[in-house]
């Protein structure tokens, strides 16, 4: 069981739920719906905040919650199950990825002490706030990639047709 002052709740597992919810709509290029955006991003940072409590080995609450995340994007969102677990399981590998990127930062660029980042949760929530940015941008860069190679090939199969 973590001990997670509910300031960590507002400051990493609402913005973390939001951004979770909103990769699934990014990386699925579908059309955000900005209330089921919201409303699916807290019961996911609420459902986060309460596993992480539980008396469960760390790392089993990692599965429950990517459990909970694919349901609500399947129940809340209306995304289809067969493209929501791929999904979700890549925007928890990328937020992942980010954590570590920002942890080796601050340990070997900027020289932190490792437990000095990780000892109060509220700092480390703070500490954790350019992982999620990154998150963010990794995101929306995927999402315009497959954007433009979209848009590539749709020009290429009209060009087709016309020939």
């Amino acid at each position: 069981m973590l001990q997670i002052p509910i300031l960590v709740f507002f400051i990493r597992s609402i913005p973390e739920g939001i951004l979770l919810i909103f990769s699934s709509y990014m990386l699925l290029n579908k059309k955000i719906n900005k209330k089921r955006l919201a409303l699916s991003g807290l019961l996911l940072a609420i459902s986060t905040y309460i596993v992480r409590l539980l008396p469960i080995h760390f790392g089993v609450h990692t599965m429950i919650i990517i459990m909970l995340y694919i349901f609500f994007t399947v129940k809340i969102n209306n995304m289809h199950i067969m493209e929501s677990i791929p999904i979700c399981i890549i925007s928890m590998i990328i937020i992942f990825i980010c954590d570590w990127i920002i942890v080796l930062f601050y340990v070997n660029i900027l020289h932190l002490d490792f437990i000095y980042i990780f000892k109060e949760p509220v700092k480390s929530a703070i500490y954790s706030i350019p992982s999620l940015i990154m998150t963010f941008f990794i995101v929306l860069m995927i999402f315009c990639i497959k954007k433009y190679r979209n848009k590539k090939v749709d020009s290429h199969v009209s060009d087709r047709k016309s020939i």
